[in-house]
């Protein structure tokens, strides 16, 4: 469990550090119990306000939607300067709360990735901050904090796994349908039967999935596949995931409709599809959607009378 002395991202209140033993844990230990480093001191040596400061006194609108595919890429700003891109955002699949950005470095650290919480992410509003992701920690602070020493999501963790103790070649490493090899184990001990289970119950529990792997699964509506995620909608106050967009080029080419992701009915991970509580003739006359507009406020009430579901904000 994650843990701090604040609330997380969604309001849920949890217990204060103590000795921390996961990698979450770490991260949060690491990026804001570190006496010496916090931009604080710096007020005493330059008379200036420390930019942490400046960034938790900006007067940011309540809520802000945005679309976690142009983020990606973004150049990252500690309090003390650049630190890489926007690499990935990981998010919890029981309430959708994203719980780290995922950080590029390119090169300037050993490890090319690092994980932020979202305590210590700026909303990126564009009349402020122009294409850049603004974060309250130094780059001390992102130097000494857990690196992500992998780049595999963690449903492919979970084949990774299962591939292992199996004894089967993945079948995403080689030229063939099943990888270099059709051979499998497949007679294997207690003990083997014990470590696996053992260890796909460790990667269920964390319940993380990556954003980039999310796009691309199949929606369907209550009749038939209706297309697939095209981007994913980010509510930038809590931290959490509001829309799919769904393009539905095979059924309404050239269209792309918004869908709330507390409308989905089933989301099935391992087939990668989900299905949204709505007709096809629903869908086919909701209000339209254009990519190069921000999701806002008017066109979420527009879309939520159109379904005649409550409003989420109210």
């Amino acid at each position: 469990m994650l843990r701090s002395f604040s609330l997380d991202p969604l309001n849920q209140p949890i217990a204060p550090l103590q000795n921390a033993r996961t990698e979450e844990e770490r991260l949060v230990q690491g990026a804001i119990h570190c006496p010496g480093r916090h931009p604080e001191a710096q007020e005493e040596r330059n008379g200036t306000i420390p930019a942490i400061q400046r960034v938790k006194t900006l007067k940011l609108p309540s809520t802000m939607l945005r679309s976690i595919k142009n983020l990606l890429g973004y150049p990252i700003e500690a309090t003390d300067g650049n630190i890489g891109k926007v690499k990935d955002f990981l998010f919890d699949d029981e309430k959708w709360g994203i719980r780290y950005l995922v950080a590029d470095t390119g090169g300037w650290l050993s490890s090319h990735q690092v994980l932020i919480s979202p305590r210590h992410l700026v909303p990126p509003d564009p009349k402020i901050y122009a294409h850049r992701f603004p974060v309250t920690l130094t780059k001390d602070q992102v130097e000494s904090s857990p690196l992500l020493e992998t780049d595999e999501p963690i449903s492919r963790r979970f084949e990774k796994e299962y591939a292992e103790y199996y004894g089967h070649e993945p079948y995403w490493i080689g030229a063939d349908m099943w990888g270099a090899s059709a051979y499998a184990h497949i007679d294997p001990s207690p003990e083997e039967v014990e470590r696996h289970e053992e260890a796909i119950a460790e990667i269920e529990q964390t319940h993380l999935r990556s954003t980039k792997e999310v796009i691309g699964y199949q929606i369907a509506s209550v009749e038939d596949k209706i297309g697939h995620v095209e981007d994913l909608i980010l509510d930038t106050s809590p931290w959490r995931i509001r829309h799919f967009v769904v393009a539905t080029r095979h059924w309404l080419p050239g269209r792309k409709v918004i869908i709330d992701i507390d409308w989905m009915s089933q989301f099935d991970w391992a087939t990668s599809c989900a299905q949204v509580n709505l007709t096809k003739d629903q869908i086919q006359a909701s209000p339209p959607f254009d990519p190069k507009v921000p999701v806002n406020r008017t066109y979420e009430e527009e879309l939520y009378d159109f379904y005649g579901r409550p409003y989420y904000w109210e």
